[in-house]
């Protein structure tokens, strides 16, 4: 499992992977949540992959999801991704003020 997790004003669209993809092979699904994260409400687009996963030498994968955007940049803009084996995190990120709007 993968999660985005959006700067405050964006929301994930409820089915949030992006039309025109074939994404068959790595994942089964993709819904639009909510986490608290720093005291604040964050859109999440929970993305589930396959059963078993996938292997080393199918990477890397792109993939684009839909939400919408706030009419301004929020002051944070910053972007994470949380990676899950289980219940378990096996990795995390951030993408710090990649774009104004």
């Amino acid at each position: 499992r993968i999660e985005f997790l959006a700067p405050v004003g964006f929301s994930f669209l409820t089915s949030c992977f992006s039309s025109g993809q074939d994404l068959s092979d790595y994942f089964v699904s993709c819904r639009s949540s909510s986490t608290v994260w720093n005291g604040k409400y964050l859109s999440t687009a929970i993305v589930e992959g396959v059963t078993g996963g996938f292997s080393t030498s199918q990477l890397p994968v792109t993939l684009s999801l839909s939400l919408l955007n706030p009419s301004l940049t929020p002051d944070t803009n910053n972007w994470y991704a949380r990676c899950y084996k289980r219940n378990t995190l096996l990795s995390w990120g951030i993408v710090q003020e990649p774009f104004a709007i």
